[in-house]
Order: C-alpha cells, then sequence, then structure tokens
C-alpha cells in the first residue's frame, strides 16, 4: 500500500506547490484572420487565411511589473496565390502554431506589446489551378519538404470589451517551407493576423 501510495504523492507534490501560482493564470480563445505570403518568389500575391485557437498568460509582475508570459496553440490556414500566363493557382498549408511570448502590458494593462518565438508544424495542404477556360484542379497532399517551422512573432494589442482583447502581429518565417529554395530568396512565410482574444478565466 505504502509502495502505491508513495508514488502518488511524489506526481501530485508539483501541483500542490503550484496551486496558488495558478492564481497568476489566465486562458481563453482566440479567432482571427491573416493575410499570408512566401519568399520563394518575387511574383506571388498574398492569401487571405483564418487562425483559430486557445491562449494562456501567465502574471510575472513578481520579476517586472506589466511583464507576462504568453503561450498558444493556434490552427493556421498560410499560403500564397500566383499565376503561370493565364493560369492562376493557390496553395494553402495547415499549420499548428505555438507561439511563446513575453508580453508587457501598459496604461491599466490595457495595451500591450509582444514578441517570441513561434513554433509551427506543417500538417499539409492543398494546390489549387484555375485554367482560362475556367476548369479547376486541386491537389491535397500530407507530406512536405519541411514538416518544422521557425517563426520570429511581434506584435500588440489593446482591450476593447472588458474580457476581449483586439491584437495585431507580424510573423517572420526563419526557416525554408521548401527543401530546394533559391539561395537569396529562400521560401519563408511571412504573416501578418489580426485577432480577437476571449478572456474565459
Amino acid at each position: 500500500m505504502k509502495k502505491t501510495i508513495l508514488p502518488i504523492l511524489l506526481l501530485m507534490l508539483p501541483f500542490v506547490c503550484g496551486a496558488q501560482s495558478l492564481d497568476n493564470l489566465s486562458a481563453g480563445a482566440k479567432l482571427g484572420y491573416n493575410m499570408s505570403w512566401n519568399t520563394c518568389s518575387n511574383s506571388l500575391a498574398p492569401k487571405s487565411g483564418i487562425v483559430v485557437g486557445a491562449y494562456g498568460e501567465y502574471d510575472l509582475t513578481d520579476l517586472c511589473y506589466g511583464l507576462y508570459g504568453r503561450a498558444e496553440l493556434l490552427y493556421n490556414h498560410i499560403g500564397y496565390k500566383g499565376h503561370f500566363d493565364d493560369t492562376r493557382y493557390k496553395v494553402k498549408f495547415n499549420y499548428i502554431s505555438i507561439p511563446l511570448l513575453a508580453q508587457a502590458k501598459f496604461y491599466h494593462k490595457t495595451i500591450s506589446a509582444m514578441a517570441g518565438p513561434q513554433i509551427g508544424f506543417n500538417l499539409g495542404g492543398r494546390e489549387r489551378w484555375i485554367y482560362p477556360n475556367g476548369d479547376k484542379e486541386s491537389t491535397s497532399w500530407y507530406k512536405v519538404d519541411n514538416v518544422f517551422d521557425l517563426s520570429l512573432v511581434v506584435g500588440a494589442s489593446c482591450r476593447i470589451l472588458y474580457n476581449v482583447d483586439l491584437d495585431v502581429r507580424y510573423a517572420v518565417g526563419l526557416l525554408n517551407v521548401y527543401r530546394h529554395s533559391d539561395i537569396l530568396l529562400g521560401s519563408h512565410n511571412h504573416v501578418v493576423s489580426i485577432g480577437l482574444n476571449y478572456k474565459i478565466f
């Protein structure tokens, strides 16, 4: 019996010790719109998409006034569009993104600035061709050249309602999406997003 209880108590210890620190934790949901493009060609145009997910925020005021740590789990549509002669095409990637941000809040904590890395996992995507005669062709794939992505994120947010924040961000991809990319251009994702964050607790 003792051999059973001891491991359970050891597993519970971190939660018991950290229970008080949970008072500094808040969480909520996120929904937004993004505009993304890729550097693999100078002739590409941005493509719109959605972002949806959840966030957790931890108050680090004990270390520095107004400082917060923020982690998110997001589902992102990222892509680009272009054309060959009169044939248009659109490329969409499905990403799971995990931003890990440091956030500084000002003016009664209603305005904030944030920055940090973002880890991304490419789940696959779809390529769609639209021909001059109106015919359309789509191809979906689940294997990509580079599953892992790393970005640098900067942004700002402001409180617009009691439990609702509006934020704007710019994410710069640091890794190539395509393995065989132009040495100068690369194939990095760039994303500008605007989103609403609803605080649940």
